[in-house]
């Protein structure tokens, strides 16, 4: 992806909520499965991280949004604090 590209989809996210927030239960199949079916029918996907479950992993934000990434097929566009943009390849 060039960086015109990725300019435009950081431009974008930032206009947007977030339409997943990630709680106390973690990644589990059902929030992965969610976000898949919103980055498919929307294209971009911001989601949130709430402090309860960083506090419960091993794994920092950025590895934390690497995993999403890997688990949902996309792209990751950006991370910034507790908020992780994900984009359909």
């Amino acid at each position: 992806m060039d960086s015109d590209k990725l300019k435009l989809l950081k431009n974008e996210a930032k206009s947007l909520k977030p339409a997943i927030i990630i709680g106390k239960n973690g990644l589990s199949d059902t929030t992965i499965e969610q976000i898949k079916l919103y980055i498919k029918a929307n294209k971009i996907c911001k989601i949130k991280l709430s402090r309860n479950f960083l506090d419960s992993q091993e794994s920092s934000k950025i590895e934390i949004a690497n995993k999403l990434k890997e688990l949902t097929g996309s792209e990751l566009i950006d991370q910034v604090g507790f908020v992780v943009v994900l984009w359909k390849r």
